[in-house]
This record gives structure tokens, C-alpha cells and sequence, in this order.
């Protein structure tokens, strides 16, 4: 069959990659790369083959299932995947195996890959995503580089208006991607932003920061080693905070990520305990009860509010030190209960948070 791995493509990452094709079934090991990191989680890789043949299949093995970020059950990881030519795919659930030593293993199978075809943990979201959603804003994104990250990339934010300085309007705040293989944080935030655009109207001043590590992202990092909490990121999102700010009232920032790979239970935010000023953080309490009650039946976890550790702010703290009522919603990687999320489920979220935002503006 011929079959070759290789994860160099745009937010590409696989490790200790062994390809079995002497059995009936030809068979691929993999493993997540830390890149150096704490954590793993994040997979993304082309399968090619220079041979036909139409009629087999591949055993895909996630090896080291234990050491994954908050690896749970197995049953709420289900990959994608895509050919070209084709939207991307959930695969079926995958079966855990248990090696003779007591490690876990994940399987799942897909169609003989000819010519080729992209795996990965969800759906990859980049800056072609980002260019595809202010094309068809039709105008209603305008799209403007904030700062240049550690690795030279532009920093994107899309804003629908810029207002002069004090000029009173209520303002929202948003960024995904604060760690980069937090892929569903992305969707969600696409679905609150294209639904905004649809609507047309300007009820908020609203700037967005879609791709905030836009390094570990094309990098195809999880959790970069070294998060840009001081680094040149993290500078160029403050310096945006602040003049947005000057152009606004504050009403609300929000953090769009991912929940842990075990989790399945639905979707919740997470609220700062010691935020310095505890107005901030009774008002981010309510924004979160706003936030579940908006939320598809069934679609938000039992324990949607939940306090974060003392210090661990993630991509709230630059909001928090200057002021600005923040929290962080998370999204699964790939099922809520026994339903399996696609694109349109997590834009559908974010188009429900959305609408909750302009009917507490609208008070």
C-alpha cells in the first residue's frame, strides 16, 4: 500500500509514528507531540499512499492514551477527518485496548487513504477560517494586524466599528486560542461572530482577537512551552485592550477555549475567583447564569459555572488588570453526551451566546 505519515502541514503535529502493513489490516501508531510542553492533546497529519486500493481500510492507534490532557473515557475523543474535495468528518468512536503492561490504546478506522487524507483530534480552524469569515461579512469585519508575535507572525483583530475616544458605547472583547490546539473554542467564536454580521447591526462596539498564539497554532502546538503570558503577545493584546477601552464602556470579555479531553458532559464557564476588584467577579457570575440559560437543551454541562484556581487566569488575566469583567467558556472536542459535535453545533453555540449578550445589552 505504501502508506506515509508526515505532519508537516499547517498546525501539523505527530510523534513516534510506526507503519505496520504486513498484517491484513495495515496499521498506523501515532502519538500527540509536546513540543516540549507540559501537556499533549493536540493531533493533526496528512496520510498518503502510492498504491490503489480501494476496497481496505487503516487501523489508526493513539498510543499513550493516559498521558493525554484530562484523558478520560475514550468515548470523547472522536477524530476528524478529511479528503480532498470533501467537508471534514467525525470518524466512528474508537475502541480502547489494553497492553500487556496496563497502558491504554485508542482505535479507530478509516477508509483506504488514496491519495491522501488529514487526520486530526477536531476541526482545525486557522487563517484561512478568519479570511473566510470577513469575506463573508460582507463589511462587517474589518480586519486589522494589533502587534507581531515572538515568531514574527501578524496578529489579526477584527472589529465592526473603531469609535472615537469616549464616545459612551457599551464594548465586547473577544479572543480564542489563548492556548493553540484549543480548536473549539475557535468555532464557537465563529458562530458568535457570524451571526453577528448576519444581524447587521452595531449595538456594541465589538473587537475580536480569533488567533491570539497564532505561533503554537501554525506550530501545531497544544499548549505552547512557553505560553506568551509576557511575551510579545501578550504586550500587543493589552496595548488593543487599552484602546479599545478609550473607545468604549466596558461591558464584557470573553475567553472562547476547550474543555479537557475527557470531558463530554456539555459546556461551562470558568470564573476567576480572585479577580482584584470582587465586583468584577460577581458580575462575571451573572454573565455565566445568562450564559447557561442560553444554551441548546442539553447542550450545557450540570456544573456550568466553575471557579478557577486561585491563579489561573489563562487568557482572562489581561482583561482582569485592567479592569474588565472576564471569563472563559469552554467547548468539548467532540461530543456532548451521546451527540457529536460538528461545525454547525459549535457556531450554533456561539450564535446563542451571542444572542444573549444583545438581549442583556438591550435591558
Amino acid at each position: 500500500m505504501g502508506l506515509k505519515v508526515t505532519p508537516r502541514i499547517p498546525a501539523g503535529n505527530a510523534c513516534a509514528v510506526e507503519i505496520n502493513e504486513n498484517g491484513d489490516e495495515p496499521e498506523i501508531l501515532f502519538a500527540p507531540d509536546p513540543h516540549h510542553g507540559q501537556e499533549r492533546l493536540w493531533f493533526h497529519f496528512r496520510i498518503s499512499s502510492d498504491q490503489s486500493a480501494p476496497e481496505s481500510r487503516v487501523r489508526l492507534v493513539l498510543k499513550h492514551f493516559d498521558l493525554l490532557y484530562g484523558a478520560g473515557e475514550p468515548a470523547a475523543i472522536v477524530p476528524v477527518y478529511h479528503r480532498e474535495g470533501q467537508g471534514w468528518l467525525r470518524m466512528r468512536h474508537g475502541r480502547e485496548e489494553k497492553c500487556a503492561d496496563g497502558q491504554r490504546l485508542v482505535t479507530w478506522f478509516i477508509r483506504h487513504p488514496e491519495p491522501s487524507v488529514d487526520v486530526a483530534l477536531c476541526f482545525p480552524y486557522g487563517p484561512d477560517e478568519v479570511r473566510g469569515l470577513v469575506a463573508k461579512s460582507k463589511g462587517y469585519w474589518m480586519q486589522d494586524d494589533v502587534g507581531i508575535s515572538g515568531g514574527g507572525r501578524s496578529m489579526a483583530r477584527l472589529s465592526n466599528m473603531y469609535q472615537p475616544p469616549s464616545e459612551g458605547q457599551r464594548g465586547l472583547y473577544l479572543i480564542a486560542r489563548h492556548h493553540p490546539g484549543e480548536t473549539p473554542g475557535s468555532w464557537v467564536l465563529d458562530g458568535f461572530l457570524r451571526h453577528l454580521s448576519v444581524l447587521g447591526k452595531k449595538p456594541l462596539m465589538i473587537w475580536a482577537v480569533p488567533l491570539y498564539d497564532i505561533d503554537g497554532i501554525m506550530g501545531g502546538c497544544f499548549r505552547a512551552p512557553q505560553t506568551p503570558e509576557l511575551g510579545p503577545e501578550r504586550k500587543a493584546l493589552s496595548s488593543d485592550i487599552a484602546r479599545w477601552k478609550e473607545r468604549c464602556r466596558p461591558l464584557l470579555a470573553i475567553d472562547f477555549a476547550a474543555a479537557t479531553a475527557g470531558e463530554g458532559g456539555g459546556l461551562y464557564c470558568s470564573v476567576d475567583v480572585d479577580a482584584p476588584d470582587p465586583k468584577i467577579g460577581e458580575e462575571a457570575g451573572k454573565w455565566a447564569n445568562i450564559f447557561k440559560d442560553a444554551m441548546p437543551p442539553g447542550f450545557g454541562a450540570p456544573e456550568f459555572r466553575r471557579n478557577k484556581p486561585a491563579g489561573s487566569r489563562d487568557g482572562t488575566a489581561a482583561f482582569l488588570e485592567q479592569g474588565v469583567c472576564a471569563l472563559t467558556i469552554h467547548a468539548p472536542y467532540a461530543v456532548i453526551g451521546t451527540n457529536e459535535l460538528a461545525q454547525k453545533d459549535y457556531r450554533q453555540i456561539g450564535k446563542r451566546l451571542a444572542e444573549a449578550v444583545l438581549r442583556r445589552q438591550r435591558r
